[in-house]
């Protein structure tokens, strides 16, 4: 990492560590003030993270989907860019930032402690289809993360546990956050879809063969199955509710296992940058 990379980098950090303090307290003793600070100091942070993203891209010679670093990187900034436009969309989902925040901060923590020393990657990485698959994949997952957040938000009001709660009342009532998190799911059902009909065809430009079952591949197709599963029980009007809250955060951890986990548990063909 050069110097600008470091900085910025640890300033990002800060300031999302700052936005979660800030919207745990402002839930805690209903301080709305406290909520738009952490929402400031979210979109603060995006600004040193987006000049960490461009230092390090400039400084390796290609985007930030290489490395674990990097990939954990980019997924939090679309899942805070996500969440700051959806925010500013409808003031009300502003409590989503509760989940989003420090689920953003855990990621990219995770991604720094993979950082390590540049190494060679095979020419097949630089193709237009390699874009097409990682730009999908942050699609997918901030959209993934949003719709598990307002599944949570979802099962949170609806236990009970925060009655009376004076932010808390003012999000959109639950039939609504259960159509967004619908809406979500269908994006992120897409977007994997894309991920993986791009990355079979780089695939077979890189290695020969559109689908070889590799473990990677194989979690992704799974991934996509789990949100298929939502898609059609929801369509028949067998899952609402907190069902469908239910699985859309389950839904969104074999996303996260099938990037982050499937290197200690398995052989890939990926092992070698995402490990």
């Amino acid at each position: 990492m050069t110097n600008l990379d470091i900085i910025a980098f640890w300033v990002a950090v800060t300031f999302y560590v700052i936005s979660s303090c800030l919207f745990a307290l402002a839930f805690s003793f209903e301080k709305e003030k406290w909520q738009t600070t952490g929402v400031w100091a979210a979109g603060l942070g995006l600004i040193p993270h987006s000049v960490a993203i461009i230092a390090r891209w400039i400084s390796v010679g290609h985007g930030p989907y290489i490395y674990a670093y990097e990939v954990a990187s980019s997924d939090t900034w679309f899942a805070v860019v996500f969440f700051l436009v959806l925010q500013y969309k409808q003031p009300k989902l502003r409590n989503l930032g509760l989940f989003i925040m420090p689920a953003s901060f855990l990621l990219i923590g995770y991604g720094v402690m993979k950082l390590r020393e540049i190494e060679p990657y095979p020419e097949s990485f630089t193709t237009y289809w390699l874009i097409v698959h990682v730009f999908f994949a942050k699609i997918a997952y901030g959209s993934a993360i949003t719709a598990a957040a307002l599944g949570g938000t979802y099962l949170f009001r609806e236990s009970g546990w925060s009655r009376g709660n004076r932010l808390l009342s003012r999000m959109p009532d639950s039939t609504s956050l259960d159509r967004l998190s619908y809406q979500f799911i269908t994006l992120a059902f897409i977007a994997i879809a894309i991920m993986i009909v791009a990355g079979s065809i780089w695939a077979y430009k890189a290695w020969g063969r559109y689908w070889g079952w590799d473990p990677l591949e194989t979690w992704s197709l799974v991934s996509w199955l789990v949100y298929g599963t939502y898609l059609h029980r929801r369509i028949t009007g067998r899952w609402e509710g907190k069902k469908a809250a239910w699985l859309a955060i389950g839904a969104l951890l074999v996303l996260v296992f099938a990037i982050f986990g499937i290197p200690y548990v398995y052989s890939s063909l990926h092992n070698a940058y995402l490990k």
